[in-house]
């Protein structure tokens, strides 16, 4: 058996193919968009309103708190969370959003069942238990730098709000605060804004950048 094989032939685990309907509409509309996408979990959440929270690997403490406080928020406000399961920020707000009772999205940059950093292992589990684990990279596909500011791009695709929940937004928001921090990293979050600011005529996209 192959390596694909034997990854799908274990929890909820499939492939969804550009030409198919359930294919992430957000996401079919990229011009390069993934041909494939290796999907962990819940692919339904896929199509849910969905908020991006991104930012610094090396957080303050107080970053990391306002992180996963900010996450749950929006989580309990009925927004899934998305995000890139990097170390800091990234995995402060998909644990905010679990420990939350909410969902998540992580993509990775590595292939579906390379959990990057290998610290996040227990993490990547727990996230395509209760959320779902996204990435178009295929089983064993190692860590390579080019392919995270690829990644971006899905992250920040697949953040959308809708009219109906703009009213959570602001509720959620007024409730915690992500504050960046004097010595913030700003580079990644940067790609994604740029990502993001790409596909700005798509109504409705909301994505936010924590460095702290």
């Amino acid at each position: 058996m192959d390596p694909l094989q034997r990854w799908l032939a274990h929890g909820h685990r499939r492939l969804l193919r550009l030409d198919q309907p359930e294919y992430p509409a957000l996401l079919r509309h990229l011009a390069d968009a993934p041909r494939v996408l290796y999907v962990d979990g819940d692919a339904g959440l896929l199509w849910r309103p969905t908020i991006a929270i991104v930012g610094s690997r090396r957080p303050t403490a107080g970053g990391l708190d306002n992180a996963r406080a900010f996450a749950g928020a929006l989580a309990r406000a009925g927004w899934c969370i998305a995000s890139g399961m990097a170390a800091g920020i990234d995995t402060a707000a998909h644990l905010g959003a679990l420990d939350a009772g909410g969902t998540t999205i992580a993509v990775l940059g590595t292939g579906i069942d390379v959990p990057y950093p290998p610290g996040n292992a227990r993490t990547m589990a727990r996230i395509a238990e209760q959320g779902v684990v996204v990435s178009e990279y295929a089983p064993g596909h190692p860590m390579q730098a080019f392919q995270f500011p690829q990644r971006n791009r899905i992250v920040a695709a697949a953040a959308v709000s809708s009219p109906r929940a703009a009213g959570d937004w602001r509720a959620a928001t007024s409730r915690a605060l992500l504050s960046a921090g004097p010595r913030a990293r700003a580079a990644r979050a940067s790609r994604t804004r740029a990502h993001a600011a790409a596909r700005s005529r798509d109504a409705g996209a909301a994505s936010l950048f924590c460095t702290a």
